[in-house]
């Protein structure tokens, strides 16, 4: 039987705890809170206290997202005011915006729009803001004119332009600024299509945490103009005025409600609250010290945990002590986990006898254990596994993962010390693994030559 005919045999019910969408490398939109200047280290308010910030209607900017348009066929050029000048070539493509509602639908809204490429030339967009997927013609109230780039990371070629989205009446916004970005030295190699970088937006706005005044920045969907209350939350731990966007510390994902956010700033111990989009009102509530579980970042501890294995043993994180491990968290939904075990058993099997482990940590429940075993062979999978599908882990591993470890990407993996401090987490393997146990570990022993038989 094939791997994607066994994939087939795999009952994947999943818990609501658990992202149904699986989010490879994907950048996100997010919810962000951080403090300008340093942070006080003043005595915390109890517990239980609210804290009330202000929002700002302005949005600001926020992430990148690749846009691809392709090339314009005679029909579409028909919807321009004007021909198209001989030298120059049409590309056609949309803006996309989507959210969930807050009653779990998912929106979507597409807006068609058109460029005018002409070498040497300014890039002319056409976009009609107010319209949908219908749009059958451009005006020229349409059209906007990119101009050169300027400011940081700023590459040769570059142009931008700001298309300003209106936002539903109502909205405690003015509007979503959206930035278009040409940048033909950054684009992929495509001679089909043509590719334009378009930065997101959030709202931010101002609050009182351990005595001083913290911005605060938050998603806003494009298409209700609301503040959404899902998504990646940040907080400027170090008082420095920004956000280290390495930090999971300081970016903390919520995919769920019930999904823990927490953070310390100073001696307050806080998680997210309300807002009130009508009033342009934020609150954070004040927790326990004693109730704050830290994210998984670079020089935490974490906490020990049982699991049962695929093999029916009990074992326990603390039994890697004196190892270096990495725990990678997956599903068998995701396409890139299972291309990347072959490498991965590469590396397990090259270190391993150096003091490097693997535990592989499935998050899928109800799986067909034989089938799901016979998968991993044949995806040369060969070091220790666990699943919330085997008994013995099941319930309470769940909890610890939602607690602790709080993954939201597959695969994410955690490097962890002898010491069972984080050294390092990636979504999708983003580091070099073998490059760094090379850096850790000890040097492998020489071969011992055999003597030669007489």
């Amino acid at each position: 039987m094939t791997g994607a005919a066994s994939l087939a045999m795999i009952s994947l019910h999943r818990r609501l705890t658990l992202p149904r969408v699986v989010r490879v490398g994907a950048s996100v939109a997010t919810l962000s809170i951080f403090a300008g200047g340093q942070l006080a280290h003043a005595q915390s308010k109890p517990a239980g206290t609210t804290y009330t910030g202000k929002l700002d209607p302005e949005l600001v900017e926020n992430g990148y997202n690749g846009q691809a348009f392709t090339m314009a066929t005679p029909a579409d050029l028909k919807r321009l005011p004007h021909a198209v000048d001989s030298g120059s070539h049409a590309v056609v493509g949309k803006f996309s915006f989507s959210e969930s509602s807050p009653d779990g639908k998912w929106l979507q809204r597409t807006i068609p729009a058109m460029a005018i490429i002409t070498p040497d030339k300014p890039v002319v967009l056409y976009v009609n803001v107010t319209a949908d997927s219908t749009l059958t013609s451009f005006t020229d109230k349409d059209k906007y004119v990119f101009t050169p780039s300027k400011g940081e990371h700023v590459m040769p070629g570059d142009q931008e332009l700001v298309v300003n989205f209106p936002l539903p009446t109502g909205s405690y916004f003015h509007g979503m600024p959206v930035r278009v970005i040409e940048s033909p030295k950054r684009a992929p190699e495509n001679g089909n299509e043509h590719y334009f970088f378009v930065r997101g937006n959030k709202a931010q706005g101002t609050i009182d945490l351990g005595g001083r005044k913290t911005l605060a920045q938050f998603e806003v969907g494009a298409i209700t103009g609301k503040v959404r209350t899902l998504g990646t939350y940040s907080l400027d731990l170090n008082g420095d005025g920004k956000i280290d966007e390495w930090s999971r510390t300081e970016n903390q994902y919520r995919w769920e409600p019930t999904v823990p956010v927490m953070f310390k700033a100073g001696n307050t111990y806080v998680v997210p609250g309300t807002v009130d989009d009508h009033a342009g009102t934020f609150t954070m509530q004040g927790i326990p010290e004693s109730e704050y579980v830290p994210p998984m970042d670079s020089g935490v501890a974490l906490a020990d945990f049982t699991f049962g294995t695929l093999d029916g043993a009990t074992k326990h994180l603390s039994d890697y002590r004196g190892k270096y491990v990495l725990l990678d968290f997956w599903t068998v939904g995701c396409g890139p986990c299972w291309h990347a075990m072959p490498g991965l058993d590469t590396v397990y099997k090259k270190y391993h006898d150096r003091g490097f482990d693997i535990i592989g940590v499935n998050l899928d429940e109800h799986l067909d254990l034989t089938a799901f075993q016979k998968l991993l062979t044949e995806h040369q999978n060969s070091w220790t596994n666990t699943s919330f599908s085997v008994k013995s882990t099941g319930a309470d591993m769940e909890k610890y993962v939602n607690l602790h470890c709080r993954v939201h990407a597959f695969p994410t993996t955690v490097l962890l010390g002898p010491d069972g401090k984080i050294i390092y987490v990636s979504d999708y393997f983003g580091y070099d693994l073998p490059k760094m146990l090379d850096q850790l570990l000890p040097a492998a022993k020489p071969a011992v030559a055999k003597p030669a038989s007489m």
